[in-house]
């Protein structure tokens, strides 16, 4: 919904001139960006596995379309949670979720 909405403002209301700044506000809107939050140490596996469980709470309870989550094991004392959402809805969950860093994501 809000990438359709972005898409439509935009056409209406830009000049001839910035069509090729429509196509990439476009690209922009479907870009996806991980967000990330390390644990270290001895028990940082499950302190992360622990974090997915409350990232999906929250995913449910504000019935958030976020489909794309889970945990990574970068080494055996740094483990990751991460979940995936459009660049356009980044500011506002990066800002109530404070996560420790982001990425561009790519499957």
């Amino acid at each position: 919904m809000i990438r359709a909405l972005a898409t439509w403002v935009l056409f209406l209301y830009s000049p001839i001139e910035y069509y090729s700044t429509f196509a990439l506000s476009i690209i922009l809107i479907m870009r996806q960006l991980k967000l990330i939050w390390d644990f270290k140490g001895p028990n940082g596996k499950k302190t992360a596995e622990h974090h997915l469980i409350h990232l999906k709470d929250y995913i449910q309870m504000n019935d958030l379309n976020i489909s794309i989550t889970g945990t990574e094991d970068i080494h055996e004392m740094h483990s990751i949670a991460y979940l995936v959402v459009n660049e356009v809805e980044m500011p506002l969950i990066r800002d109530i979720l404070k996560p420790h860093r982001g990425q561009i994501y790519q499957d």
